[in-house]
């Protein structure tokens, strides 16, 4: 990929926006993709009926709508596939597995489609696809058909997603590991200035807070609330240097990290973006945000390799940030 179309480009102008002059909530959640990670079958939980392709082994990802498998089949042959799931309800070719040539997915919900297959003109598959809305299961419940529409065989495939249960405990731990934030009550009416988009207010009241000879234990927070202020007033000196004095106070603040990489990437000042955002990244792996400006920065600097991995990281985790 030499180059970010329009589209693309608007998305990312809209996110570093945000990110300049938006204020934030303390426990905002990341937005994650169900279908993102590797989903690996239940070969023991599994049925396939007569005369239905068969697995011992098989992998299942996603990159936006297009559906990549890989594994072996019950004779132990490779089996490899990639093809356009788009739930439009349209038909789209499928490559790789013998048994069908075409297919068409229709959307039902957030974690549910509804998939018909084709050999010619022949229906010969219809099913359903469910994937838990945590990500760590999928399922495939499907019957083959004749040429006369009779069914012939009924299948239940069952998926595991270790990537997905892993990033849940992980959550699960994160949350019950971090303690809750405890804002003084000049903090709470700070921030309520700062909610009512009074920034000289705001920025008044956070300033009496940092100066003070007794610092408090979100004071991080009050550096980059405070420099939210200031880039809503167009003062991006002030609102660097707050970023900057948060990311000395708590290294592995990913808010940080993003607000300050966005002046930058604003800036075209790509590598130091990237650093930034790689920063975020590591703090908060889950980060659609990060991954999609930092592809736009690998781009800028010609590491389309880079680029093109963490677009498709983005767009595993946030659908809006899908190319296709």
């Amino acid at each position: 990929m030499q180059s970010a179309g329009p589209a693309f480009a608007r998305r990312i102008a809209v996110v570093t926006i945000a990110l300049l002059v938006s204020a934030f909530s303390y426990s905002a959640m990341a937005q994650t993709n169900p279908l993102a990670g590797t989903f690996k079958l239940l070969t023991d939980r599994s049925v396939f009926g007569p005369g239905t392709p068969q697995y011992k082994d098989l992998t299942v990802t996603f990159a936006g709508d297009v559906m990549n498998l890989a594994g072996k089949d019950a004779g132990g042959k490779d089996v490899k596939a990639s093809f356009n799931a788009v739930p439009d309800g349209k038909q789209h070719p499928i490559t790789g597995i013998s048994a069908y040539d075409a297919g068409t997915w229709t959307k039902v919900n957030d974690t549910t489609v509804t998939y018909k297959y084709y050999r010619g003109r022949n229906l010969v598959v219809t099913g359903s696809r469910t994937v838990a809305p945590d990500g760590t299961s999928m399922t495939f419940q499907e019957k083959a058909l004749d040429r006369n529409g009779n069914q012939t065989a009924q299948s239940l495939i069952m998926f595991d997603n270790p990537d997905a249960r892993l990033a849940k405990v992980n959550q699960q731990q994160q949350v019950a590991a971090a303690p809750k934030p405890v804002f003084t009550p000049e903090e709470t009416s700070a921030l309520a200035l700062l909610d009512k988009m009074d920034n000289d207010g705001a920025i008044q009241a956070l300033t009496v807070i940092i100066d003070a000879p007794k610092a408090t234990p979100m004071l991080y927070y009050d550096h980059v609330s405070r420099g939210v202020a200031y880039l809503r007033k167009g003062d991006e000196t002030q609102a660097m240097a707050d970023f900057d004095a948060a990311v000395k106070l708590k290294p592995d603040d990913a808010d940080a990290h993003m607000r300050r990489a966005a002046i930058k990437f604003q800036h075209m000042d790509w590598q130091a973006a990237i650093d930034d955002l790689t920063s975020a990244i590591q703090a908060d792996p889950m980060n659609a945000d990060a991954y999609n400006l930092r592809s736009f920065s690998y781009y800028r600097l010609m590491k389309n390799d880079e680029g093109e991995e963490d677009t498709q990281k983005a767009c595993a985790l946030k659908k809006d940030y899908c190319t296709n």
